[in-house]
């Protein structure tokens, strides 16, 4: 039964947003902006080359669709028209300072939307290629060669209307030059960029309930996707899957029917190499409850490796090429391959590829089968107000009551409004695909728990924690769970820091204990995890280090005092950047809370009037410096307020 749909972003099969724990490799940024309609940009298409394609029968594919909903193939919106695009050799040419600009337009007569298929890509060093709609309202780019795919292969996210006009600009001279080739044009029959006024034609329901209002729930939420598949017309959900080594490969759940597209329950390899193309759509969701709204802030990776798959309970295990950067704010979800019957349920989804809905199943599932009742490959779970799903929403994750993943949705009958008979979908049993064939690439457990020993996961978001400036000794440390897979590694000029007082400053481990041994800017950790995978998993920090004194030698200043509640306030001036500590002598030992109320035997007591104070700072390895004060409470307040009783 369930599908998808797109948005605003593109990328080729490797980028990677920066981030504070991702190491960067590239980002294509994509972006809506308001223009004056009058000026010139409006008119940038004006003379160039054109391709014009035909409209489509839009009534004749719509009847169709209904047909591939009944056989449970993945949401449809567009159809792709064939086409033999050189920008090069068929775009028009200007010359810049210092460089090329070729520019073409594509129009594809009465499409609500437009995306298109490279079979050549390939940037020259130094070049810059542009994707924008008619009037620049919508812009993609600059795209590097940092994009450049090992397939030499690459495909856009959609851009609305029906115009686009791609733009290269390129170092005049270039000994290697670009090649951009355009293979196909996807024409968007369905309306994917609902207007202010309009609702979307295929766009979710209206019991659908947005992520936004349920935000407990967004940590899970952070884990979905939407996918772009099969030659860029259709679209399924998934979701980020956490291992038990939690080493955050980028594997990705959803299900099998999304890429067995002749539904013969067998993969062929063209269908098995076709996600080498696929696009996924990280963070689209309305940003509030309701009115719900269109996101355009969100990223779309593209590229990924087929790792497992069985019809028997639909299951779709991926890599994604690269890792998922720290501006995604990734979350790789737990799971659990109990045979327990789930109860508290909960799907995250892009039903009919809105932005992302979440429903609430009613009661306990149920064991069946896709089409035998008496079977025991899928759960059956009934939903009750709180949302359904639709087509777009295949391969989403159902989550137990411990929001763990149990299973990933095939289909069902289930739609806004249906009979409470007809409102339950099917979802494949994890239980199932973990040992659901006799090799990796038919099961689970391979991948996500090597040693097959666990029943459960946990979800995750990668964290590396450390301070943002080093002084004395501390410990820098990232969450993942197979220690003999961390490296790490600072950069930093000889003598400024080092490990336990020892160089080189590099280790194994998921915990680095570093020591500064002189003052030093933009120093960098970088933790790296080698699992396996084909591409770099990598987390880096930026830190500064501070040693020796600052603004002259510790002291310890003069406190506040109140004295009605007789609250001292210590305070200290000079020093290093270290924590300070005090201590009163005989009312508290040593703390870093400047905060001490002197204690009523104290204030009562006539022969005392005066209290020492000390403060320290450990300054790392070296002896603490110290300095101390004797303070004068009873001189501080000219009329002594005596304790109330």
């Amino acid at each position: 039964m369930c599908y998808s749909l797109p948005r605003y972003v593109f990328l080729c099969s490797f980028w990677l947003l920066s981030g504070l724990l991702s190491i960067a490799q590239a980002q294509v940024i994509s972006r809506r902006i308001s223009v004056d309609k009058s000026g010139g940009s409006a008119q940038i298409g004006v003379g160039l080359p054109t391709l014009t394609l035909p409209d489509v029968d839009a009534a004749a594919l719509l009847a169709e669709d209904e047909r591939d909903a009944k056989m449970g193939l993945p949401f449809r919106f567009g159809v792709k028209q064939t086409s033999d695009i050189s920008l090069q050799r068929d775009g028009g040419h200007l010359a810049g300072v210092g460089k090329t600009i070729i520019r073409y337009r594509i129009r594809a007569t009465g499409a609500f939307s437009v995306n298109l298929l490279f079979d050549q890509f390939r940037l020259a060093t130094g070049a810059e290629f542009t994707l924008y709609n008619a009037d620049s309202t919508f812009i993609v780019g600059p795209i590097t060669a940092a994009q450049n795919s090992p397939t030499n292969q690459c495909w856009s996210d959609l851009l609305p209307g029906s115009e686009v006009i791609l733009e290269l600009r390129e170092p005049a001279g270039a000994p290697t030059p670009s090649v951009v080739h355009v293979s196909g044009v996807v024409h968007g029959y369905k309306n994917t960029f609902p207007s202010a006024t309009t609702k979307a034609f295929g766009a979710a329901a209206d019991c659908q309930k947005n992520v936004a209002c349920y935000p407990t729930y967004q940590t899970e939420a952070d884990g979905v996707a939407m996918i772009l598949l099969a030659d860029g017309t259709r679209w399924c959900t998934g979701s980020l899957v956490n291992s038990i080594n939690q080493q955050f490969r980028s594997f990705f759940l959803s299900a099998f029917h999304c890429i067995d597209l002749n539904s013969n329950g067998v993969l062929e390899s063209s269908e098995s190499g076709a996600v080498q193309n696929w696009l996924f759509r990280f963070g689209y969701q309305s940003p509030g409850c309701s009115p719900s709204s269109e996101d355009v802030d969100f990223v779309t990776i593209g590229g990924a490796d087929l790792r497992a798959a069985r019809n028997e309970s639909d299951f779709l295990l991926l890599e994604l090429r690269q890792q998922i950067a720290s501006a995604i704010n990734p979350t790789y979800l737990g799971w659990d391959r109990s045979t327990t019957l789930p109860s508290s349920m909960v799907c995250i989804h892009h039903p009919a590829g809105d932005v992302k809905k979440i429903s609430f199943a009613t009661g306990t599932a149920s064991l069946t089968d896709y089409v035998n009742p008496s079977g025991t490959t899928h759960f059956q779970v009934q939903w009750g107000e709180l949302g359904v799903t639709e087509p777009g929403s295949s391969g989403s994750p159902i989550l137990n009551a411990n929001r763990r993943i149990v299973g990933q949705l095939h289909g069902g009958p289930s739609y806004c409004g249906a009979p409470l008979a007809d409102r339950y979908d099917l979802y494949g049993r994890m239980a199932v695909s973990w040992n659901g064939g006799s090799s990796p690439s038919t099961r689970l457990r391979d991948w996500l728990d090597p040693s097959n020993l666990f029943t459960t996961a946990a979800s995750a978001k990668p964290q590396l924690t450390g301070p943002a400036t080093l002084t004395g000794a501390s410990t820098y440390q990232i969450n993942v769970n197979h220690i003999n897979s961390v490296s790490w590694a600072v950069t930093a000029p000889p003598g400024v820091v080092a490990s336990q007082m020892v160089f080189p400053t590099s280790g194994t481990g998921p915990t680095a204990s570093l020591s500064a041994l002189s003052s030093a800017t933009n120093l960098t950790i970088t933790f790296s995890v080698s699992a396996g995978q084909s591409y770099p998993i990598r987390f880096a920090r930026q830190f500064e280090t501070v040693t020796g004194k600052i603004n002259g030698p510790l002291e310890t200043a003069a406190p506040g005092y109140n004295c009605t509640t007789h609250q001292l306030t210590l305070q200290a001036s000079g020093g290093s950047v270290s924590p300070v500590e005090f201590m009163v002598v005989g009312v508290r030992r040593w703390e870093t809370n400047p905060v001490v109320v002197l204690p009523d035997g104290l204030i009562d007591d006539p022969e005392t009037s005066t209290v020492t104070i000390f403060t320290r700072q450990l300054n790392g390895k070296n002896p603490p410096t110290l300095s101390s004060r004797v303070f004068d409470f009873r001189a501080a307040c000219q009329n002594p307020v005596p304790t109330a009783r």
